[in-house]
């Protein structure tokens, strides 16, 4: 883990965010829509540019809820730019 300030600091200036295996967790628990928020906006405020990712999983597409999926995990985010 690395704070968006050490990012900057290093000259990043792109970061991805709400990558599936951190909403999974790796085995252990994963991070909520709420947390990638969060962290979307902690890093926005650092001066750092956010690629937001959402998606459904195979299970979800073939059941026909992705857009519900995707809606659902960008309503945090809406909320806390808003």
């Amino acid at each position: 883990e690395i704070g968006a300030h050490m990012l900057t600091e290093m000259g990043c200036t792109w970061v991805i965010v709400g990558h599936s295996e951190r909403r999974e967790g790796f085995g252990m628990a994963g991070e909520t829509e709420d947390l990638c928020a969060k962290k979307c906006k902690v890093a926005l405020d650092n001066g750092l540019k956010v690629m937001f990712a959402i998606g459904e999983k195979k299970e979800e597409r073939e059941s026909g809820v992705t857009m519900k999926v995707c809606a659902k995990q960008l309503e945090p985010l809406a909320k806390l730019l808003s």
